[in-house]
């Protein structure tokens, strides 16, 4: 790793050189509670000699170029906030200065003043640009003429990062003419050492880790590795300022981004991002996404990274969320992501995205496919209890091989996802025994089971319409040729469910098998009326028969 200088730095040795905040990092966003615990630690400092306060770290980028320009990727809010703070210190020195009518100390206040005007903000008399912090293009013009060269206005700013300069200039000041004006202070001299007290605390023992890297994927790795609290979101933020770093055109960049951010409504970006990725290359853990995507990325793919992102997080977002979808047209893929989100299946989000990308395939084709995943799924995962590890190494390999073009139809799509779906036999044996209370997926199965039994129904089979039966009910107590133990291990037997309406689920309760056949029989749901017809009194090998007669429609349906 290419670091160039780590050291612990005081803050008079960081702030004596000049440094460049890029344009696609963030605007300055420290607010009141920010700039309040900036003061409460320079006056703990201050007020204990010889004590020092660590204020963080630097990240800086030394571009090595013709202007060799040092760039912060990571510690800009606290570096604005230290010059604004100077500033004000400055400007209290030449207060006093005025106000004083001793001319030593007049004398020693301008020549402060001007200290810490050429040591840590720049020489300003000399050349307006020679100065030592040069914002973003949007906000550097308001610092350097409301800030380092005259003062904010008392009215409010209505950009945010300029209110937030504002804010911070107007409370360093107002804390500093209530110093000037404290009545234990008798003389100016008191005056004058009491602002030195907080020149020496801030600039001798306020101190900063710094690093610098000559190259910038080096400086973004150590910001990521310093930054591991709150992962999923720093990495996105991380990924972003690289994107917008190589980017060609960085208001585009920009755009795409906002609109990536956008159409994601609130999710996670991370996430999104680490699925997009495994769509079309080969697939990375989160924790490896940055170094791989910095490590790839040209000014060229950077652009396409950005547009692509944004033209796809509307099919990521109703992919997850198919209850609102607006992406896609065909119902059939709508129902099968509804299925697949019952089942809590994520790793074929690059599948999808793959297909999308290629841009050869149509909704009916994503359609099929996601119909053999959801398959895969209910039989590997939900049945067979096999870990989602090995799942998404297979889809995320399948997703780069439609990317590529060595899938480029739906039979051979298909055919590479059965290779490892569980053979009949291990889902039969796994699904006569299956039991869960996990009630979205009991429901999803007894639909999907009623469905293949009579396919012409057109009852609504919704939450609220119908609910799980238990044909032995949870209370046991009428049932005195089950033990408590077996009542336990059945209860939730998928062959002890079946689906009723909410208002005859209600009545049947805890009634006895013989009292709810009529109702079962008065049912329009084939799966409750076949029940009734089917046997005549309801035990353990009842239970175990009827699971079993599931798994013959199960094999069929599943496929």
């Amino acid at each position: 790793m290419a670091i160039q200088n780590f050291s612990m730095q005081e803050m008079k040795t960081f702030l004596s050189n000049p440094y460049y905040i890029p344009d696609y990092q963030r605007e300055y966003a420290w607010e009141e509670n920010e700039i309040g615990d900036f003061w409460d630690d320079l006056e703990l400092t201050r007020k204990e000699p010889g004590s020092e306060h660590f204020f963080g770290q630097i990240v800086v980028h030394n571009a090595e170029d013709e202007e060799g320009r040092k760039y912060i990727i990571d510690g800009q809010q606290r570096t604005l906030t230290s010059m604004i703070f100077v500033r004000t210190l400055q400007a209290a020195f030449e207060k006093l200065a005025g106000t004083s009518t001793d001319s030593a100390i007049r004398k020693k206040c301008m020549k402060r003043s001007t200290l810490l005007s050429c040591s840590y903000l720049g020489d300003l008399d000399d050349d307006i640009e020679n100065v030592h912090l040069f914002l973003n293009r949007a906000d550097h013009a308001y610092f350097l003429q409301h800030i380092l060269l005259g003062e904010p206005s008392q009215e409010k700013e209505r950009k945010t990062s300029q209110e937030n300069m504002r804010y911070a200039y107007r409370s360093f000041t107002q804390n500093f003419e209530a110093v000037l004006a404290d009545s234990a202070l008798k003389t100016d001299e008191d005056r004058f050492k009491r602002l030195l007290d907080y020149q020496d605390a801030f600039l001798q023992r306020f101190r900063v880790m710094y690093m610098e890297a000559t190259k910038l994927e080096e400086a973004f790795v150590i910001f990521e590795t310093l930054n591991a609290r709150g992962k999923e979101l720093e990495t996105a933020d991380l990924l972003k300022n690289f994107i917008f770093s190589k980017a060609v055109d960085l208001a585009a960049a920009q755009k795409h981004w906002n609109r990536m951010l956008t159409e994601l409504d609130n999710m996670d970006s991370t996430r999104y991002i680490r699925y997009f990725w495994n769509a079309c290359n080969p697939a990375r853990r989160e924790k490896e996404l940055y170094r791989t995507i910095s490590k790839s990325l040209t000014p060229r793919t950077a652009q396409e990274l950005s547009e692509n992102l944004a033209h796809l997080a509307a099919c990521y977002h109703d992919m997850a969320n198919p209850e609102s979808n607006n992406y896609f047209t065909s119902k059939a893929l709508v129902t099968h992501l509804t299925a697949l989100k019952t089942l809590k299946a994520r790793t074929f989000y690059p599948v999808v995205l793959a297909m999308e990308l290629a841009g050869r395939f149509t909704e009916d084709d994503i359609a099929a496919v996601l119909n053999v995943i959801e398959s895969y799924t209910f039989r590997n995962a939900t049945i067979c209890g096999l870990t989602a590890n090995k799942t998404e190494k297979m889809l995320s390999r399948v997703a780069l091989q439609i990317y590529n073009a060595e899938f480029t139809n739906v039979a051979d799509i298909a055919a590479e996802i059965r290779k490892t779906m569980v053979k009949d036999d291990a889902f039969a044996d796994a699904f006569e025994r299956w039991s869960s209370k996990t009630k979205d997926i009991i429901r999803y199965i007894l639909r999907k089971i009623n469905a293949y039994l009579d396919p012409d129904l057109e009852i609504n089979l919704d939450n609220s319409e119908v609910q799980i039966e238990h044909i032995m009910p949870e209370n046991g107590d009428l049932w005195k040729h089950i033990s408590p133990e077996e009542h336990d291990e059945y209860l939730w037997r998928l062959g002890n469910l079946t689906l009723m309406s909410g208002r005859k689920n209600r009545k049947a309760s805890n009634m006895v098998f013989e009292s709810k056949t009529p109702m079962y029989l008065d049912s329009k749901i084939q799966l409750t009326i076949n029940v009734a017809k089917n046997y005549t009194d309801w035990d353990i090998q009842s239970i175990e028969a009827r699971q079993k007669a599931m798994c013959e429609c199960a094999l069929k349906i599943w496929r």
